[in-house]
């Protein structure tokens, strides 16, 4: 990969737009989960079921834990300490298993629905795809700058 993320971006100043982006959609998420929580709640024709109940604390918990992952991936750029990239690289792993396993999920779940969602299908596992390689090709960079700052610590420590 070398000294590049994508195109001519510097592999660090791309690895802290991820880390940003990561931080800030993980927030806006949360932000509005926590907002048809509050609507949900709040109007009394809802039911809040064990479902959207069990739905919420999932999602409470993968983006709050992606909140902050990210921030101690910030806080590893902020002090070139490759050690603390390692968590966030763990998460990003897990969330790529997650991610494979939800899109078979949901391939398997709208095949058996309907003959005629064969195109929502379709249109399904090309997203799922799509995001899965994107999220592979993310960590891979992130992964080269931790290799990188890794190979920075080795060097300062032999002298």
């Amino acid at each position: 990969m070398g000294e590049t993320c994508c195109c001519c971006i510097p592999l660090k100043l791309g690895v802290w737009i991820l880390a940003i982006l990561e931080l800030v959609g993980s927030g806006l998420k949360l932000a509005s989960d926590a907002y048809y929580h509050y609507m949900l709640v709040d109007d009394p024709k809802e039911e809040v079921t064990d479902a959207i109940l069990g739905y919420l604390i999932v999602e409470y918990a993968v983006y709050g834990g992606s909140i902050i992952f990210a921030l101690l991936l910030i806080i590893a750029l902020i002090t070139e300490n490759a050690a603390l990239m390692v968590p966030h690289l763990i998460w990003v792993v897990l969330g790529i298993i997650l991610l494979f396993a939800s899109g078979v999920w949901q391939a398997v779940q709208a095949s058996e629905a309907d003959q005629a969602a064969s195109v929502a299908v379709i249109i399904t596992v090309v997203a799922y795809l799509l995001v899965i390689l994107l999220s592979i090709y993310f960590f891979s960079v992130k992964r080269e700058l931790y290799n990188q700052m890794k190979e920075e610590e080795e060097v300062y420590d032999l002298h």
